[in-house]
């Protein structure tokens, strides 16, 4: 792993320690909290896949020839799984306000 990427990963600690904190503060049966933790989750889990894709990228870089093509594609991967990620939270709250 490169080290770059556990030093760009310490910029997120304070917002994994709000997130541990807020489930200490909330009432965690309650569904909006949860669905409120669960995006949190999601986009430090998000942050942390690109400081690793980012890190290894960086890495890579004089090890192996990146075109702009390949880049391009690795950002609309990443634009398309946040996507439907995306969708999919909008379709489980219209689900939880039937």
């Amino acid at each position: 792993m490169p080290p770059l990427s556990a030093l760009l990963s310490v910029v997120l600690i304070p917002f994994i320690v709000l997130n541990i904190l807020a489930i200490k503060r909330q009432d965690i049966n309650d569904i909006k909290v949860q669905e409120g933790l669960s995006i949190k989750t999601m986009v430090i889990d998000h942050l942390i896949t690109i400081i690793y894709t980012v890190a290894f990228l960086a890495e890579g870089v004089g090890l192996v020839t990146i075109t702009s093509t390949q880049l391009v594609l690795i950002a609309i991967a990443y634009i398309l799984v946040f996507s439907l990620e995306g969708l999919g939270i909008y379709s489980s709250k219209l689900v939880t306000q039937q």
